[in-house]
């Protein structure tokens, strides 16, 4: 199930971090209960490479990833 624009469906992205206790997002604040991001627990910091080549990373909810397979 996604709800974000990046990554990109199975696109492989690097685990910068791990957090102890997950942010809740904060972007849900606006819409309250009608948001797909209303208390959302962000606890996995990830890192990807952009089309010009940035280095960017992202907040997202661990559970919406999966181990790379070979």
């Amino acid at each position: 199930m996604r709800n974000r624009s990046r990554p990109d469906y199975r696109q492989p992205v690097v685990v910068v971090d791990v957090l102890d206790s997950p942010l809740v997002n904060p972007s849900a604040g606006e819409k309250g209960a009608g948001s797909p991001y209303f208390n959302e627990p962000l606890d996995l910091v990830i890192g990807i490479l952009d089309e010009d080549g940035d280095w960017l990373t992202y907040y997202v909810d661990s559970r919406r990833f999966r181990p790379l397979e070979d």
